[in-house]
């Protein structure tokens, strides 16, 4: 009988003892769970805000460069230089934003907060709307920059007959 007690005293202390570790581990690995979604989260927030700031820089600087578009072909000459620095730089910004989009893509992709999925969407959207309006504003930078080279071509040639 005694044996009976204390093996049934045993088992209950064994069986406490394992659910009471395994209740332990769960919520270790909830704590940490929760720790590293936090983190992502936060990361997802820090990488939304710095690109969200260079992309407002980006977008003054394609504004700028619109004013280019505008210039009669006797004025691009004076310009050109000041304008292909000001493209260079957009082409920068440009090349800056997508390796840091590439960055947040990696938490955007282990995120699971509804926030944060949504700044990803944005940040994707936005991403992309970038890009048509740089290509947009690469293909008019080019069209004029041939436009103005041929205007030069045609007055060299008026000149000199």
């Amino acid at each position: 009988m005694n044996f009976k007690v204390c093996g049934g005293i045993l088992l209950a202390m064994s069986i406490f003892l394992i659910f009471g570790g395994s209740s332990i581990q769960f919520l270790d690995t909830f704590k940490e769970d929760r720790e590293r979604t936090i983190e992502i989260d936060r990361t997802v927030d820090d990488n939304y805000e710095k690109i969200t700031n260079d992309m407002k820089k980006l977008h003054q600087s394609m504004t700028e460069m619109q004013e280019f578009f505008t210039l009669y072909y006797e004025n691009v000459g004076e310009q050109k230089s000041y304008y292909e620095t000001k493209f260079m730089e957009i082409k920068n910004q440009k090349k800056i934003i997508e390796e840091q989009v590439e960055v947040a893509k990696d938490s955007c992709e282990k995120t699971v907060n509804s926030d944060s999925q949504e700044k990803c969407k944005s940040l994707e959207i936005n991403t992309n709307k970038a890009q048509e309006n740089y290509v947009k504003l690469e293909q008019n930078y080019e069209q004029l920059i041939k436009g103005h080279e041929e205007w030069l071509e045609k007055n060299k040639t008026i000149a000199m007959n």
